[in-house]
């Protein structure tokens, strides 16, 4: 089993119009660094805890924003969105039941 983190900018925490993700438009490029970085900071959330191990059969999902409209979403403050992304992680790996997959020398 390998462990797949995904993440794309328009399901982060605190964006809530595409202009935040468009680093060209001189208008929206402070918004889309500010983002870049709240993205990254979600991502590094799931790593922080001991996510290099494997998960097995489990799995953890946190949900930080949901779209409720074109442009419109209820969103977790970035804050608040990492803090659960650690949270479930470290409940997951608890619960894994089986051993991480290691690869022996030599390869």
């Amino acid at each position: 089993m390998r462990v797949y983190i995904s993440v794309d900018m328009e399901g982060v925490a605190g964006v809530v119009h595409e202009d935040q993700t468009n680093p060209t438009d001189p208008r929206c490029a402070p918004e889309y660094a500010r983002f870049r970085k709240l993205m990254t900071a979600e991502a590094n959330a799931a790593l922080a805890t001991e996510a290099h191990d494997l998960l097995g059969d489990e799995a953890a999902t946190v949900i930080v924003k949901e779209a409720v409209g074109r442009h419109a979403a209820r969103s977790l403050a970035p804050a608040v969105a990492c803090r659960r992304i650690r949270e479930a992680v470290t409940k997951a790996l608890k619960r894994r039941r089986t051993k991480p997959f290691v690869v022996e020398a030599p390869i």
